[in-house]
């Protein structure tokens, strides 16, 4: 057999991979939050999604305020969420968070 025709099939597998790894991803769940400051001093916050381990969100929250933001949440619709107050050091971590939760900068 020729080998330029074996080629095609690595191909192949490669595209299915690719397309199986895109399918577990477009199945990933979000649901949006608001992240407050109940006191009325500004705070610097991080929150970091721990679902899907990124940041999102590293901004000054103002007083007496809320900002929205958007995780990823597992099986049955609930995100891992830690905030930390980037200038105190306090951090705080939601588990079993729920779509539309309400979570305090520290």
């Amino acid at each position: 057999m020729p080998r330029h025709v074996t080629r095609p099939i690595p191909l192949a597998l490669a595209l299915l991979g690719t397309t199986l790894a895109g399918g577990v991803q477009s199945q990933t769940q979000y649901i949006a939050i608001r992240i407050v400051n109940p006191h009325p001093a500004d705070r610097s916050a991080a929150v970091y999604d721990n679902v899907c381990d990124q940041l999102v969100l590293d901004k000054r929250v103002a007083g007496q305020s809320e900002i929205p933001a958007q995780v990823c949440a597992r099986g049955l619709g609930r995100a891992d969420v830690t905030i930390v107050n980037t200038l105190s050091g306090a951090e705080r971590n939601y588990r079993d968070v729920l779509h539309g939760a309400a979570l305090e900068v520290p």
